[in-house]
């Protein structure tokens, strides 16, 4: 019966008030009917950008081991990559976020909000530069003695959002406004936060991997493509990716084995069908553990700008990254303080005036977007450009 409520006052508050206050009401509600502890104890951090990212912040992970070592620790982590969260160390239990479940459900977001008050925790940090609203919202819900946030930037807000979402944080940490690399700017957070000798770098998960059920599909030494992107507009064109692979598999003699997340095995397929002798399709049949382990058992990785970049370097195999210009210098080209061992991705771009449109894509008109088309800063980058960078990547292993 409560559901039933709760899911006419947020349509009919939706419909009259608009998306945030009707998430507001059902805030509210589970604040109303939560239990009331007089201890606050434990820490939450908030984490809920994609896979990439989560893996670059995980060097900077252990130090809030150390940092919170007498606290139990809950990572609140995007639906994406939780499982993949639950084999570091760094945490006692994960909490898998929907963001889309948590905007569009009431009875999702009132029993979220509502287990996180119930927690009564003492200290909750979101941790990521670019904060989410749907992070903010969990952390105003917490009344935490400690809110710890990033003053930030207008990423995924508008100046009204961050200035209101501002007043929900006991302790807004300083970042520097000229844009920084991700490693850097987690570095900086850390730093802010006490850590005050950390050095940015790349994190070595190679220990943390489970063995692959599938390995002896592969052979004793191989190569990986991967095709695909979280956006159609940053994949390189996948006739390219032929090309270049008849060219590498004429230089290393290596078989391929093509990666893809669930929904790519189209691009996998539109590879493997042309010369199937050279190819080993794992395109969906890998989970995140089993990709990081393909990737560290290869010679090399070619790959447009996702994830999988950032596997390689934390598994320590060299990569190339197809990279557009929307975002460049954010993820992609790597910077460190402290090199470690890890062999840091070699980027392949063609630079253009608009670089750092923010993926705005002025260059790109709306009907070629709506035709699934690369953005022409990818589009442009040739086969014999990127063959160039494998080749050096090769003679740099012999």
């Amino acid at each position: 019966m409560k559901y039933l409520f709760l899911k006419i006052a947020f349509f009919l508050s939706r419909i009259f008030a608009g998306k945030k206050v009707s998430g507001l009401l059902v805030d509210f509600l589970a604040a109303f009917n939560s239990k009331s502890k007089k201890q606050k104890k434990g820490v939450m951090i908030i984490r809920l950008d994609v896979i990439g990212d989560f893996i670059m912040w995980l060097d900077q992970a252990k130090e809030y081991r150390a940092l919170y070592s007498n606290q139990k620790i809950v990572l609140v982590a995007d639906k994406s990559w939780s499982s993949f969260a639950l084999q570091f160390p760094y945490w006692d239990d994960i909490w898998p976020f929907d963001c889309r479940k948590f905007i569009n459900d009431p009875c999702y977001r009132y029993d979220y909000v509502k287990k996180v008050i119930d927690k009564n925790f003492d200290v909750v940090l979101q941790v990521t530069h670019v904060r989410f609203l749907h992070g903010d919202y969990l952390v105003k819900a917490s009344k935490a003695n400690q809110r710890i946030g990033s003053i930030g930037d207008l990423n995924h807000k508008k100046k009204f959002q961050k200035k209101h979402s501002d007043k929900w944080y006991t302790d807004l940490l300083p970042a520097t406004d000229k844009p920084l690399m991700m490693l850097l700017r987690e570095a900086e957070f850390i730093r802010a936060l006490g850590v005050t000798d950390y050095k940015a770098k790349v994190a070595d998960i190679s220990t943390y991997l489970h063995p692959f059920d599938g390995s002896t599909l592969l052979p004793d030494a191989y190569c990986v493509f991967f095709p695909g992107a979280g956006g159609v507009y940053k994949r390189w064109p996948v006739d390219r990716f032929r090309k270049l692979a008849e060219l590498v598999y004429e230089l290393t003699n290596l078989p391929i084995v093509i990666c893809g997340g669930p929904g790519e095995e189209s691009l996998a397929q539109e590879l493997t069908n042309e010369n199937p002798g050279v190819y080993i399709d794992f395109a969906g049949k890998t989970t995140l553990n089993d990709l990081a382990w393909v990737i560290k058992n290869a010679s090399f990785l070619v790959a447009n700008d996702t994830g999988a970049i950032h596997m390689a370097a934390a598994v320590n195999t060299p990569s190339i990254c197809i990279l557009g210009g929307g975002q460049y210098g954010r993820c992609l080209p790597y910077q460190v303080e402290d090199d470690g061992l890890s062999c840091l991705p070699v980027v392949c771009s063609h630079k253009m005036d608009c670089f750092g449109c923010n993926w705005k894509m002025p260059c790109l008109s709306k009907q070629d977007q709506k035709a699934g088309k690369p953005v022409p800063c990818i589009e442009l980058i040739s086969v014999d450009e990127l063959f160039s960078q494998v080749r050096s990547v090769w003679q740099s292993l012999k």
